[in-house]
Parts: structure tokens; C-alpha cells; sequence
């Protein structure tokens, strides 16, 4: 190591660091990773020659490093063998001997997170079927109803939670035709999921990891136990089950890859990964296209016209949603400007190579989406929301990475694509939604990038949209996008 050049970055000051440097960039994780790669490159480690801890589970974990642009994801995320996925459940995994009580926790939120090598591709090659565009397509029936059981509760004139309204449809959809629940029955699962996926990088849990009474801690806990034991049960009633349904849980339950099925725990922790993750980032960039689209009225109504000159009567078909083009466009912009899932996470599985220097096996590695996503040599005005860039650039998947890319490419990106069409498209066909400037808008980073108290914004029936004009905007999302726009 000592042969090696050190990956450039701040110098430890002993001998609070490297507590003082975690404590830092958990306040403000994309400010403070905007420092570091304007002060030290797009290779840069939390502290310079090692040290620190942000989501691994290895309490010997060498260090961080932090990359951003197409060439350093290309070699992280290309290389499998070398960069590997872990648990969700990150700093919270039990380490041996484990009380039984936090068992559960080995088995929720592992899926095709917690595999690598062969083991992955084995995974990958069972569930990719579940999500081709024909399967994928099955599904759209389900979507439109969940966004028409929310949106025809809306009145004109009503001041609405548009982040908790996207979340509620992403979750139905998600309960429904990827585990088989219902809502409304099942409602006590649901809950356990969202709140296992709240709690799992919440400071309260990973500053105080104590199962006592009160403490955010016990609640993950309580939440992961129950989920994963409605789980089970939901699996083994399953097997029981005579017909089989078409939700992606039964279809993993009877998939078989040489005669072998997955197991429980295998099932489970599949479970917790397809459901989480579905939801919360669709929900999520749901709200922050909503949000962009208010703030940018001459792009709003030009989207508008494209899906009420295109869906005719009834409800959107998969045809019409295919020739939505702007529409697309602007959940590109959405997912580049503003990711719901800013950065994804690698674990050097041996010593290896990363833009010219060396990774210490067990060394944390953050890709930056957001930042990648702000490459102006890709981007031009990167921090402007300009729908009119995707015909004007033709990028990579590591230059447009909001769904990563090689051997874990999200396996749900089609679904989501879908998914995110079908719900604005009924949306914009019925209404305006003009944002509510009193309030300010503050996003929180957690598994995801969220509005911290929602975001309010009132309904609107007609189609007098204002040129000239965009609500005012507080709080610190101005940090992050530059709300002046040019259309």
C-alpha cells in the first residue's frame, strides 16, 4: 500500500476524525461530495489515506472513496468481479453471534443486492423474465387503476401532498402486482416495508443502534420482524394455492433454474429489494417531475398537448404510451436534474484498480450519479432543466446512468419507465398541479433524495398555463437546480 499513490482528499485531523468527516457529509451528502470534487477530482476519498465508514458492514473497512463521470462508473460497474453489492441493511447487519430477535435483519433487503459472482448471475437469470417488456406490459392495467383510485379523489382548487399522492400510487402498485397484496387488506405489510426502508439509513437508527423502547433502532427491528414473517406466511400460502397468481413473488416461488428454487430466505430478501425499491425511487422521481414541470410552464403545457393529442378517450394503451416522446424526455431531464436514487454503492470485493489507483479490498466505493449527471462536457447548463438536450446529445449508459448499468443494471428499469408514462399521462390529461411557493422545498437524502415535508401543490382543472411565470421557490432544492429557466 505504502508503494501506492494515495487517492487524493481531505487529510485527517486526529483525533476526532474519522467521526468528524462521517458526521459532516451525512449533514449534506451531495454538498459536501460537491466539495470534494471541485477541491480534489472525480476520484476523491473521504479521507486522504484512509478511514471512515459510510455503508458497509465491515467494521474494518478500510475507507471511502467517491467517483463521479462516465469512465470511473464504466470501470466500477463493468467490473464484477472486482466491485461488489452488499446488504441494504448496511452498518445495521448483525455481526455473529446474532440474537434471534435480529435475525430478520440477515434476510431483508439482500435480494440481488447481497450476491455477487456467480450466485448473481444465477439470481439475475430467474427474475430477469418477470420483467421483459411483454410481462412488464401485463402489469399497465394495475398501474392505471392505482392512479385513478388517487387522482379521482382530487378536487379543483384543493391544496394536495403530491409526494404522499405518488407514494400512495407506487406502493399500491408495487403491493399488488409484485407481491400479490392489497392495500386495504394487507395493509399492516405495507406499512412494515415502507417503514423497514424509512428507518434502515435514518441517523436516529445508525447513531443509536440499541433495541430499547423509544429508539429508532428497535422500531427497524420490530418492522424488518414483521415483515419478513408476513412474508413467509404470503409464501408458503402460495404453495398451498392450486391456481397460480401473476404477481412476481408467485412467479419467483415456482421459477426454478436446473431443478433448484430459491429458498425462503432467498425469496424474502428478493421480496424486500423488488418492493422497496420500486416504489420508493418511482415515487420519488414522480414528485420531482411534477415539481420541475410547475417550475418550467412552457415545457408543462407542451406535454400536456403531447398526451391529450395522443390519448383520445379512456384510458392510456401501451401504444400510446410508446409515442409519448416529450413525455419521455422529461423523465429523462427528471432523472438526470434532480435522481431519486443519487449515487449507488460498490464494496471492492479484493484489492483492485480505480482510475489509475489502488482500492483496498473492503473499501467503500460511492458512485455519484447526481454528480455524473452535471458533467458539462455532456451536459451543457447541467443545473438548467432543458428538455430540448435529448435531441441534441446521444449518451452512454454510464453518462446517463439513472438506472446504473452492466451486470446490475436495474432490473426493474422497464417497469419503471412504464410505470412513471402511464401515471404523469393521467395526470397531466385531467390536470394542472401549481405549486404551493409558501412552503419551502428541501430535499433529504436517505436510501433516496425526498422532499423532506412533502410537497404542496394545488389542483388545477384548466389549461391556462402562464408563460411567464413560475411559483417562487424556498429552501435549499435551489442549491441544486437553477429554477431561472430558458425555454
Amino acid at each position: 500500500m505504502s508503494q501506492q499513490r494515495a487517492i487524493p482528499g481531505p487529510r485527517s485531523i486526529p483525533p476526532l476524525d474519522p467521526f468528524l468527516s462521517q458526521l459532516r457529509l451525512a449533514r449534506d451528502p451531495l454538498g459536501r461530495m460537491t466539495q470534494l470534487f471541485t477541491r480534489y477530482g472525480s476520484l476523491v476519498a473521504l479521507l486522504r489515506g484512509g478511514g471512515g465508514r459510510v455503508f458497509s458492514s465491515d467494521p474494518g473497512c478500510p475507507g471511502v472513496v467517491f467517483a463521479r463521470g462516465a469512465q470511473l462508473l464504466r470501470e466500477a460497474e463493468l467490473d464484477h468481479e472486482a466491485f461488489h453489492r452488499s446488504a441494504l441493511t448496511g452498518q445495521l447487519t448483525p455481526t455473529p453471534p446474532v440474537a434471534e430477535r435480529k435475525r430478520p435483519i440477515l434476510e431483508w433487503g439482500t435480494g440481488l443486492f447481497a450476491v455477487n459472482g456467480d450466485e448473481h448471475r444465477r439470481h439475475r437469470k430467474i427474475i430477469s423474465p418477470f420483467f421483459t417488456k411483454s410481462r412488464v406490459e401485463q402489469h399497465l392495467g394495475e398501474m392505471l387503476d392505482a392512479t385513478q383510485n388517487e387522482v379521482s379523489r382530487w378536487q379543483p382548487g384543493q391544496t394536495i401532498d403530491v409526494h404522499r399522492a405518488m407514494m400512495n400510487v407506487t406502493v399500491r402498485i408495487a403491493a399488488r402486482t409484485l407481491l400479490g397484496l392489497d392495500l386495504t387488506a394487507d395493509e399492516d405489510v405495507v406499512r412494515a416495508g415502507a417503514t423497514s426502508l424509512r428507518l434502515v439509513l435514518s441517523p436516529g437508527a445508525l447513531l443509536a443502534p440499541w433495541d430499547l423502547p423509544g429508539f429508532p433502532y428497535r422500531r427497524f427491528v420490530d418492522s424488518v420482524g414483521f415483515f419478513n414473517k408476513r412474508m413467509r406466511e404470503l409464501i408458503d400460502q402460495r404453495r398451498r394455492e392450486q391456481s397460480r397468481r401473476a404477481d412476481v413473488l408467485s412467479e419467483l416461488i415456482a421459477a426454478r433454474d436446473e431443478g433448484r428454487a430459491l429458498s425462503d430466505s432467498e425469496l424474502i430478501g428478493h421480496a424486500s429489494i423488488i418492493y422497496a425499491a420500486s416504489h420508493e425511487t418511482t415515487g420519488n422521481a414522480l414528485t420531482w417531475t411534477l415539481f420541475l414541470l410547475s417550475q418550467h410552464p412552457g415545457w408543462y403545457q407542451a406535454v400536456t398537448e403531447e398526451v391529450r393529442s395522443i390519448q383520445r378517450s379512456g384510458l392510456p394503451t401501451t401504444h400510446e404510451l410508446d409515442r409519448l416522446n416529450l413525455l419521455a424526455d422529461v423523465i429523462k431531464e427528471s432523472l438526470r436534474i434532480l435522481p431519486s436514487a443519487p449515487w449507488t454503492t460498490r464494496v471492492a470485493g479484493r484489492d483492485a484498480m480505480l482510475g489509475g489507483y489502488f482500492i483496498p479490498k473492503g473499501t467503500e466505493v460511492v458512485l455519484s450519479i447526481f454528480h455524473t449527471h452535471r458533467v458539462e462536457k455532456c451536459y451543457e447548463d447541467p443545473d438548467v432543466f432543458d428538455l430540448g438536450r435529448w435531441r441534441r446529445i446521444d449518451l452512454s449508459v454510464f453518462e446517463f446512468n439513472a438506472f446504473s448499468a452492466g451486470p446490475r443494471a436495474c432490473i426493474g428499469s422497464g417497469f419503471a419507465m412504464l410505470e412513471m408514462k402511464a401515471i404523469l399521462a393521467m395526470v397531466l390529461n385531467r390536470y394542472r398541479l401549481e405549486l404551493d411557493s409558501r412552503l419551502p422545498v428541501d430535499p433529504v437524502l436517505n436510501v433516496t433524495m425526498a422532499p423532506r415535508a412533502g410537497l404542496r401543490m394545488t389542483v388545477r382543472d384548466d389549461t391556462d398555463f402562464d408563460l411567464g411565470k413560475a411559483s417562487h421557490v424556498r429552501g435549499s432544492i435551489t442549491r441544486l437546480v437553477r429554477l431561472s429557466p430558458s425555454e
